[in-house]
């Protein structure tokens, strides 16, 4: 392994301890039905390091021709105006990810639909319909260059 963060370290550490009483990957060797690998992945995820274990599935491969951002901007910030947006975020399948901005924009959705009139049926029978947003601005991907979930990580020495 020759990327790891310094939080990642602490399990390859000799000395190392969880709070819980519970060893680390180092201090304890697996059982011999698990292999180092899974058994270091355990630790990792019941310790939050690792948060899911996903497939990374091709949209276009299920039809998903569209991609698009979409700049949002709320009329308010009452409790009642963000709790309405966020529960159309949440029950929309077609929304990936929603971000909560600093500067021009409140939030910004990673939307994807079949096509163009889909897409328009989440923006404007969904998303402008009584959910408190004042101005939504839409780009399209044309082309994506790079997707990735990896995390940039410091080399070890």
């Amino acid at each position: 392994m020759s990327l790891l963060t310094s939080r990642v370290k602490k399990y390859l550490h000799p000395t190392c301890s969880n709070a819980d009483g519970l060893p680390c990957a180092s201090s304890h060797r697996p059982p011999p039905y698990i292999s180092e690998t899974d058994f270091l992945s355990r630790i990792l995820e019941r310790d939050g390091v690792i948060e899911a274990f996903c497939a990374q599935i091709n949209r276009q491969a299920l039809g998903l021709q569209i991609q698009a951002f979409v700049h949002v901007s709320l009329r308010d910030h009452l409790p009642e105006t963000l709790q309405g947006f966020k529960a159309f975020v949440l029950s929309h399948d077609a929304v990936l990810e929603c971000h909560a901005l600093s500067g021009q924009y409140d939030y910004l959705l990673k939307i994807v639909a079949e096509d163009v009139d889909a897409f328009d049926e989440v923006l404007t029978r969904g998303l402008l319909a009584g959910h408190g947003v004042n101005a939504a601005n839409t780009s399209f991907v044309l082309k994506q260059l790079k997707s990735t979930s990896a995390l940039p990580l410091p080399e070890t020495a």
